[in-house]
């Protein structure tokens, strides 16, 4: 168990507490570093630091994470996921009450005990969780309806990686920002780049119809900040109005839940119709049932199955969270078959989406959309989304819209193809993760990502699997708070 009282983070510091883990015959599996900073070490200053030791590797990893570390508490995982470092940016005082009485270094993953757990849904949240999970030394399985792996919502052909802004950096914003950190470090690690996701930068347009004030809080222009804010967004004058999200990036969601999915420690099987979650008292085990088929068991159970999670907890014999169904549908074609438009250099959002040059199988593809759609629970393809689509666009880049209208006229062009699929959300909009209320120990769930999947899903299995082994937290607690599954429940007590 290593244990040291907390420091100033700097440089030299970190790497002596590495070299002498590194060193040490007993040394944990893994290396847990706790500390502070008045403000964020920049790139120049870590391997300014590292230059002349062995550690200079290490020195160009850690740089490469310390951009836009705002004030607040930020983890940054290091050497494949062997070392972690939680830095709270800002004045020391909050730091003992943000995070307690915990050593600087200290290794729990060997005390907490790890056994099997089944995780039901292969979505975006499933896949998250159970490699969170799975890199922590559980056994986990993963069982899903469908068969094959990300059939759902997580199907969706082409995503965007973009932080939430807003005028008074509300919880979302905040919450966002370590979600796309986290985000870019697994996209980094499991992902080819250029094939299966990019960091092309996003440019955010606000416009007419949207529900929330767009644009950064005033205090990012200021000159203690503004180094650190504009690593993330800033005014983009290249457009009145406009953002530019420097750490955005599109994704193919499908691909990232392969890849989440792929580790020894990992079973996958499909077909799998769960249908009820029972606890066996006499064995302390989850049982998972299909009909009067047992399908498997287990110490405990995460249930990310989307929208069917409600039905799934409600099965347990105890009342489920107001889980709602939010249908999204993309439009996409092949870059070859609309010769008139003008590729982007990087991706749009606002009022929907629009990206480009996307390589596919087929060839160079362009996406845009999607939809919401709180009133329906189909996959199957809508013309009026289609339409809705192309309204959007027509919106956020005319130009674009006016070279792709020949393939948007209705049941006219056997060219433009689509795609739909069911997210799930809650009416605060704001995802589901924890223990499940009322319910025997080891039932959690992780769901009602919303449109934010991509942005928050990875995020939220690293928050699942700390709370589980008792690390140090990516967000602040009071923020993870805000998330509990039981937070509704709470609502109806009171």
């Amino acid at each position: 168990m290593w244990r040291m009282a907390p420091f100033e983070f700097d440089a030299p510091t970190f790497f002596d507490i590495w070299h002498r883990w590194q060193n040490d015959p007993q040394r944990p599996d893994v290396l847990h570093v706790l500390t502070w900073a008045q403000q964020a070490p920049t790139a120049q200053s870590l391997l300014a630091q590292s230059q002349d030791t062995a550690w200079h590797n290490l020195g160009q990893e850690l740089a490469a994470q310390c951009w836009g570390l705002l004030p607040g508490l930020h983890r940054l995982r290091l050497s494949q996921g062997r070392v972690h470092l939680s830095l709270w940016v800002g004045d020391e005082s909050p730091l003992t009450e943000q995070l307690g009485e915990q050593p600087t270094c200290f290794n729990n993953a060997l005390a907490t005990p790890t056994g099997s757990v089944v995780i039901i849904g292969s979505g975006i949240a499933g896949a998250a969780s159970a490699r969170a999970l799975a890199e922590r030394g559980w056994q986990v399985r993963v069982l899903d309806a469908a068969s094959h792996i990300a059939a759902g919502a997580s199907g969706l052909p082409l995503g965007l990686v973009a932080p939430h802004t807003s005028p008074d950096d509300a919880l979302i914003s905040r919450l966002s920002r370590a979600g796309v950190r986290c985000m870019q470090q697994t996209m980094q690690r499991l992902l080819i780049a250029g094939e299966d996701w990019a960091s092309t930068g996003v440019q955010e347009r606000r416009l007419p119809g949207k529900t929330r004030k767009g644009g950064a809080p005033a205090s990012w222009s200021s000159p203690e900040l503004a180094p650190a804010a504009q690593a993330w967004s800033r005014p983009d004058t290249t457009h009145p109005a406009a953002l530019w999200h420097e750490k955005g990036a599109w994704v193919k969601p499908a691909r990232l839940v392969q890849t989440l999915l792929n580790h020894p420690q990992i079973t996958w099987q499909g077909q799998q119709n769960v249908q009820r979650l029972h606890h066996d008292r006499t064995q302390n085990m989850w049982q998972i049932w299909q009909g009067d088929n047992l399908l498997a068991q287990a110490d405990r159970v995460v249930v990310a199955a989307g929208p069917a999670s409600a039905a799934l907890i409600a099965s347990a014999q105890v009342a489920a969270p107001p889980i709602q169904p939010l249908r999204g549908q993309l439009s996409w074609g092949l870059m070859a078959q609309a010769p008139q438009l003008v590729p982007l250099a990087h991706p749009v959002n606002g009022n929907g989406s629009f990206a480009c040059n996307i390589p596919t199988s087929d060839g160079l593809a362009w996406f845009c959309g999607s939809s919401y759609d709180r009133q329906h629970n189909s996959h199957e393809v809508f013309e009026a989304d289609t339409q809705d689509n192309f309204s959007r666009l027509s919106a956020l880049l005319p130009d674009t819209a006016h070279a792709l209208r020949d393939l948007f006229t209705p049941c006219a062009s056997p060219e433009l193809r689509s795609w739909a699929g069911v997210r799930a959300s809650v009416p605060d909009r704001l995802p589901l993760m924890g223990e499940v209320a009322g319910a025997p120990a080891g039932l959690w769930t992780l769901c009602a990502l919303g449109s934010r999947g991509l942005t928050l899903g990875v995020l939220c299995g690293e928050l699942l699997a700390a709370m589980w082994h008792n690390e140090p937290l990516a967000i602040e607690p009071h923020m993870l708070r805000s998330l509990r599954a039981s937070r509704f429940a709470d609502k109806i007590k009171s």
